[in-house]
């Protein structure tokens, strides 16, 4: 019970970061996909783009 407090305070920063992260990426999407100023990928570069970043994002929230 004495460690409970902050495992809490631990995985709700945690939930925050992950998330806001996952909304900046959602944010970045349609920039990335312009061929004016992005990278002008295809539908699947872009869904495998995403994909990796948000696998990168958990395994780096998981193991800090």
């Amino acid at each position: 019970m004495k460690y409970s407090k902050n495992y809490t305070v631990l995985n709700i920063s945690g939930g925050f970061l992950f998330g806001f992260d996952t909304a900046v990426i959602s944010g970045t999407v349609e920039s990335i996909r312009r061929s004016a100023f992005g990278f002008g990928l295809t539908s699947g570069e872009l869904g495998f783009a995403v994909s990796v970043l948000i696998l990168c994002e958990t395994f780096y929230s998981r193991n800090g």
